[in-house]
């Protein structure tokens, strides 16, 4: 039968729509690797994002500081009471804030003020570089979470670079040795390769994980399709093998207000005005874990931290410590 001109093209549009379709729903089913993943970095046996410096101190000092309603005073005493950022970064650094803005709400995310006063430090270093980068949870715009809960509102003033790496991000597969789950890993390279990465959780707990504070705030750092990966493997011992990978050179906690009972939204908020602060990831998350189940009336909070279930996993690789005789924690 002879096929007309017309009828051809119906047809052949036909598959082409049809094929399209097979390609959109099988992305959503089976999601692949973004075709960003280009470059790949080995991390050797013992290392992490960076070379750890060998400090002199056998403790791991953790800065508390309680008390203190405005949020950027609190961001500034908490950092000061470690030893200033100066002690952290240097002129020629090129420093990431990675806060935790996983969504567009205020009570959700780490206070845009806390995170202000951090960067505002940072440029009082005179580091060469200083951006803020966030990929939000699976499901949600980062731009948008960013726009609601007033970030572009206060750092843009400072003339700060605010990256949704969802959009902006370029990915870099790792691949790692000694860690539990995560052999190969894709990653944002704007948090891989920075000289200085600061990581800026909220207090707060999670369904999932229990707590969610400094380690766990490094999901952010990893493509959608690698956070939906973390859930199906094994999500305490994903976190801890991207500790490894990524150890933050310092954590800071905003419990200006922090979230009890449920969490990573939607929890009990209470105003707690406090933040810790660390360049030993654990040890900060491990003190602030312990304030947060303080706060919600635990009869031995310190004993409850211990039961997160990632901590552990951490500390067997080396992140750093909960060791209550080998941290020391600097009140203010």
């Amino acid at each position: 039968m002879k096929v007309s001109r017309r009828r051809a093209l119906i047809i052949i549009a036909t598959a082409v729509a049809g094929f399209l379709g097979y390609k959109y729903i099988s992305s959503i089913l089976y999601p692949e690797r973004d075709e960003r993943a280009e470059k790949e970095t080995s991390v050797e046996e013992g290392a992490t994002r960076r070379e750890a410096e060998v400090g002199e101190s056998k403790y791991s000092e953790v800065s508390v500081v309680r008390g203190v309603r405005d949020p950027r005073l609190l961001a500034r005493k908490v950092v000061e009471q470690i030893g200033g950022i100066e002690k952290i970064v240097g002129n020629k650094d090129r420093v990431v804030i990675k806060p935790n803005v996983g969504f567009p709400s205020r009570d959700a995310v780490a206070s845009p003020e806390v995170v202000a006063e951090i960067a505002k430090m940072v440029i009082e270093a005179g580091v060469s570089e200083v951006i803020v980068a966030e990929s939000s949870v699976r499901g949600y715009v980062t731009s948008f979470c960013f726009e609601k809960t007033k970030y572009y509102d206060v750092l843009k003033p400072l003339g700060i670079e605010v990256i949704d790496l969802k959009e902006q991000g370029n990915i870099r597969t790792v691949k790692a040795k000694n860690t539990l789950k995560l052999g190969e890993v894709d990653v944002y390279e704007e948090t891989y390769t920075a000289d200085i990465l600061i990581s800026v959780a909220k207090m707060k707990r999670h369904v999932s994980a229990d707590v969610t504070l400094g380690i766990k705030n490094l999901i952010g750092c990893f493509p959608d399709y690698e956070k939906g990966r973390f859930h199906r493997e094994g999500l305490h011992k994903c976190i801890a093998d991207i500790a490894y990978i990524l150890k933050p050179d310092l954590v800071v906690i905003d419990g200006s207000k922090a979230m009890t009972k449920h969490g990573p939204s939607g929890g009990v908020m209470v105003e707690a005005n406090t933040a810790v602060a660390s360049t030993d990831p654990l040890a900060a998350d491990y003190i602030a874990a312990k304030i947060l189940f303080e706060l919600e009336g635990e009869e031995d909070p310190a004993a409850r931290a211990k039961k997160v279930k990632y901590f552990g996993y951490a500390e067997q690789l080396g992140v750093g410590t909960m060791d209550e005789d080998k941290i020391k924690v600097v009140t203010g």
